[in-house]
């Protein structure tokens, strides 16, 4: 501690021990203060250590000098564990007896997140309903080391019916080399349907492997004892299905697993655009839908889909979460804000082009008149361009949108600069193109790429047009400079340089409740070739 520091914290005991003077009158106050105070250290500790993270392999090797979870003032008071990081092969036995004398010290474990790279033990499972009956468990990254396994396994049928189960994203990673059969579908389908309280689901399946493309009769044959006498589960609310295609097809298929009408919110994408015969069905399969996600990239039938897509928006129940892709051609803004009493979020995104046509000022007026809940929002902008041209019509967008009465979080997507990159001569290019190479003039286009230094100051700005004089809610801003959601089997040509040069920037108000007006700004994505010199994080 700095000789300033200790002085300073010696003067401000000094201070109390003054003005508490005046109050400690008698014995008796002066123990009821001393009482007091302890009663806050206790509650702040409980506050300040209720959140914490195993991190292997550290744990695993108890490489961390003083660890946290060997201290006895704080164990006790945690009520979210988190378990995080990567391992090659299952957790060791002691591994799991030394987690499981960490939950017996826990007073009142409320949740358990298992984030780890390897699925979670039988021992481990039973330890946690022994120790904390009523904890919640969330699974994250969930995979099957043996795809071929049969379906005895004692982890996996413990999984399948653990009351604790809340939450689970499971892989299906798949390549030429898997062995036959793969049978890691099928394990997850009997986990969904058989476990009684999970309420969300988020399924990854890679493109088709061997173990998909040969022998289905034999399959389906190995398959048969995993999904024999599955009910459709009704605690689901939500189901995201990432690789596979939005389909009647689709839906019969997963109404067998999880009870339809139950669901909340539902994604499916990853494998093909939407399917028209999706959103024929979607209003009397998904009746009570209220989060609706789809991404209308790369359709050929554009008519058919965009008559469907309209029915459903037309007769559906009104839904309070809308996020579309590629929306414009389908999804007419007249449309979309039939659901506009009842809209808390509305994002709405067109994929980077020439012919992207941006939100306008008068679109976001009609947002902001039929959209009076709206908490959350996501639109295309423009850019700041040199020659300030774009400058004075983001002004008067964020002059309307700081007046939407409810807005909590604003998130917008500028371009990267893909018109930049595609208009440069297709012979000097490189796949690992530095955007900054002295041989390209990057002045001379209007959307060239921008720099982390350049955008700082930008999306600070924005943050104080739209959430300075705000005083409730999250007052979030998100800017991001291209689409750095896609997934990787996605990542090719334009897409890849996109994926490279795209940057992610959070402001935050501030957490002292006497600077709220001011913002902090976060980094968290930066161009692949700055990097190695700019700072990620928080800025200063």
């Amino acid at each position: 501690m700095s000789r300033k520091m200790s002085c300073s914290i010696l003067a401000s005991v000094d201070v109390l021990t003054i003005i508490l003077d005046f109050a400690c009158d008698t014995a008796e106050t002066a123990i009821a203060i001393l009482l007091t105070n302890k009663l806050f250290h206790d509650v702040a500790k409980r506050l300040a250590h209720r959140h914490h993270v195993l991190h292997f392999p550290e744990f695993d090797g108890n490489a961390v000098e003083n660890p946290w979870f060997e201290r006895e003032d704080v164990v006790p008071c945690i009520q979210h564990l988190s378990m995080k990081g990567s391992i090659d092969g299952p957790l060791k036995p002691s591994t799991c007896r030394r987690i499981a004398e960490v939950f017996q010290r826990i007073r009142n474990l409320k949740i358990l997140s298992y984030q780890l790279t390897c699925p979670i033990p039988f021992d481990l499972l039973r330890a946690l309903e022994q120790a904390h009956p009523k904890a919640k468990l969330r699974l994250f990254y969930y995979q099957r080391r043996d795809i071929t396994m049969g379906p005895n396994d004692p982890a996996e049928l413990a999984l399948s019916t653990c009351p604790a189960l809340i939450s689970l994203s499971c892989c299906i990673p798949s390549s030429a080399a898997d062995p036959f059969p793969d049978l890691r579908e099928a394990t997850f389908r009997r986990m969904i349907a058989a476990a009684p309280n999970l309420s969300f689901v988020s399924i990854r399946k890679d493109l088709p492997g061997r173990g998909d493309a040969i022998e289905s009769e034999q399959l389906s044959r190995l398959k048969q004892p995993f999904t024999a006498d599955l009910k459709s589960n009704k605690s689901v609310r939500h189901l995201t299905l990432q690789g596979y295609r939005p389909t009647q097809e689709t839906l019969k298929d997963w109404g067998g697993i999880v009870d339809l009408p139950s669901i909340e919110g539902f994604k499916c994408f990853g494998n093909g655009p939407p399917d028209p015969t999706f959103f024929n069905v979607a209003s009397h399969m998904l009746p009570h839908l209220k989060r609706l996600s789809a991404n209308f990239a790369f359709v050929r039938d554009v008519p058919a889909l965009a008559s469907a897509v309209e029915n459903y928006l037309t007769t559906c129940n009104l839904l309070e979460h809308i996020s579309l892709w590629t929306w414009r051609p389908y999804a007419p803004l007249e449309i979309i804000m039939r659901h506009g009493p009842k809209l808390l979020t509305l994002e709405l995104h067109e994929r980077e082009s020439d012919s992207r046509q941006l939100m306008s000022h008068e679109e976001i007026l009609i947002i902001r008149e039929n959209c009076p809940r709206l908490q959350d929002l996501t639109v295309d902008l423009g850019r700041q361009t040199r020659d300030g041209s774009q400058e004075a019509i983001n002004t008067r967008i964020f002059s309307a949108i700081k007046n939407f009465p409810k807005l909590q979080r604003l998130q917008i997507y500028f371009d990267v600069g893909l018109s930049w990159f595609l208009s440069a001569s297709p012979g000097s290019l490189h796949p690992l193109l530095n955007v900054y190479n002295d041989k390209y003039d990057i002045d001379v286009h209007p959307l060239r790429p921008t720099g982390t230094f350049l955008a700082k100051p930008i999306v600070e700005d924005i943050w104080r047009q739209i959430f300075e004089r705000r005083n409730f809610g999250r007052r979030q801003l998100d800017v991001k400079y291209g689409e750095i959601e896609r997934s990787h089997t996605q990542i090719y040509g334009a897409a890849a340089w996109e994926q490279d040069n795209g940057m992610h920037w959070q402001v935050t108000p501030h957490e002292r409740d006497d600077k709220r007006t001011e913002p902090v700004v976060y980094l968290l994505r930066a161009p692949v070739a700055e990097r190695p010199t700019v700072k990620m994080g928080k800025q200063g």
